[in-house]
């Protein structure tokens, strides 16, 4: 009756599993095989184990990928003028067989749904004395 409880039984061999990666290490062991992670550490007490020589290199290294890429001559377009005889333009003529390419798709015009708008008849309207005001306000300007 047992028996039937034994692949209940913890069959795994005994060890530290790493937070970081997932490895299991040795039970007395201090850091990690794979990442060097210390295990008895929490995480925000972990040490840096890479040298000052190292971090240097490594600095120096990705820093000159930048600084080849300045070297390069930038030239400022929005300064520079032309003049018409500097500047080529070749325009081919026009024939009566080319055809003139339209888009398609539909504009944002297109796509509103607008009311048509209603015509109304204007009534011409001139204008007589009456219609002016009585009081007349002017305005001046200081100096």
């Amino acid at each position: 009756m047992f028996d039937k409880f034994r692949n209940w039984r913890n069959t795994e061999a005994p060890g530290v599993l790493c937070p970081a990666c997932q490895h299991k290490n040795s039970e007395d062991a201090n850091t990690c095989e794979l990442c060097l992670y210390q295990i008895k550490k929490p995480s925000f007490q972990q040490d840096s184990n890479l040298n000052e020589e190292i971090t240097n290199d490594i600095f120096d290294d990705l820093l000159g990928d930048f600084e080849e890429e300045d070297a390069e001559e930038i030239i400022d377009w929005s300064k520079t003028t032309f003049q018409i005889d500097d500047v080529t333009i070749d325009v081919q003529q026009y024939d009566g067989d080319d055809g003139i390419v339209v888009s398609k798709n539909p504009s944002f015009a297109l796509t509103v749904d607008n009311p048509e708008p209603i015509e109304e008849d204007e009534e011409e309207y001139v204008l007589k004395p009456e219609d002016a005001p009585e009081f007349v306000t002017k305005f001046e300007v200081p100096d």
